[in-house]
C-alpha cells in the first residue's frame, strides 16, 4: 500500500505526494493543512492506494536512489523579523500558538508571534551554487533569451500572470538585458555577476554567461534590486 496527499486547487488536483510510510504522510497532511488553512481555494486530501496504481506524481516528489522509494520536499521556513529587519532561520514553530523561535547565528528570539515576522516556505530547489532557495528570494536567471531578476513566491491563490517553478511561482519577473555577452552588460548587471560569482566562459571571442538560477537576495533586505531606476 502507498499513500498519497493531494493538493487541490479549486478542486483541480495540482500535487500528488506519494508515501511508502503512512506515518509521514500522515504527519505531512497535517503540516500542510496547518499552514493552508485559511486559503479559500487550496485544499489536501489524504488516500491510500495499491502498490501497483499508477500515479502521476508531483515534480517536487524526489526520487530516492538510495532506498528506491520516494521522499518529499523538505518541509521548512525562515523568518523575516519585521522590526529587526533580519532574516532569521525558524529553529522550532508552533503552529497551534501562533509563535516560534529564532536564530541568526548567536541571536536567538523565543516566543515570536507571527504577527512579528514574515514566515517564508523553502521551495525544496537549489541555485546552481547549491544555495537554498525559498519564498521571497531574488533569482537572477539566464538563458539564450537574456538576462531576468525573478521573485519566487508559494501560497497565495492570485495565480494569473504566474509561472511555476516546480509547484513554486515566479510572481514578478524583470528583464535586465536581452544579451548574455558580458561586455554588452550594463554596468548594473556586471555587478551583480561579480559579487555573486555567477560563472562565465570565454569561446575565443567573447565571454558569454552559462544558462542557470542564482539566488542574489530576497525582496524584504535587497528591494534594491528590484527598483529600475537601478538598471
Amino acid at each position: 500500500m502507498k499513500y498519497v496527499v493531494t493538493r487541490y486547487f479549486d478542486y483541480i488536483a495540482e500535487n500528488i505526494n506519494v508515501f511508502d510510510n503512512k506515518e509521514e504522510a500522515k504527519k505531512y497532511f497535517e503540516e500542510v493543512e496547518q499552514i493552508w488553512k485559511d486559503s479559500v481555494y487550496t485544499h489536501f486530501k489524504f488516500g491510500e492506494v495499491p502498490d501497483n496504481a499508477k500515479i502521476l506524481e508531483s515534480k517536487l516528489v524526489r526520487k530516492n536512489k538510495k532506498n528506491g522509494g520516494h521522499t518529499m520536499r523538505e518541509i521548512k521556513f525562515r523568518a523575516y523579523h519585521k522590526e529587526r529587519k533580519e532574516i532569521f532561520e525558524i529553529a522550532s514553530i508552533d503552529f497551534e500558538e501562533k509563535k516560534a523561535a529564532l536564530m541568526n547565528g548567536i541571536i536567538k528570539l523565543l516566543n515570536v508571534d507571527f504577527k512579528q515576522f514574515e514566515l517564508l516556505q523553502y521551495t525544496g530547489l537549489k541555485d546552481e551554487n547549491s544555495k537554498e532557495i525559498y519564498e521571497g528570494d531574488i533569482l537572477l536567471s539566464v538563458n539564450e533569451n537574456g538576462v531576468f531578476l525573478q521573485e519566487i513566491g508559494f501560497g497565495g491563490d492570485e495565480r494569473e500572470y504566474t509561472e511555476f517553478l516546480d509547484g513554486f511561482k515566479i510572481v514578478n519577473g524583470y528583464a535586465l538585458e536581452y544579451d548574455v555577452t558580458f561586455s554588452e552588460l550594463k554596468e548594473f548587471t556586471k555587478n551583480i555577476i561579480l559579487k555573486n560569482n555567477i560563472p562565465y566562459e570565454n569561446d575565443g571571442i567573447d565571454d558569454f554567461l552559462y544558462d542557470g538560477w542564482w539566488v542574489i537576495g530576497n525582496i524584504y533586505e535587497n528591494k534594491n534590486l528590484l527598483e529600475e531606476n537601478n538598471w
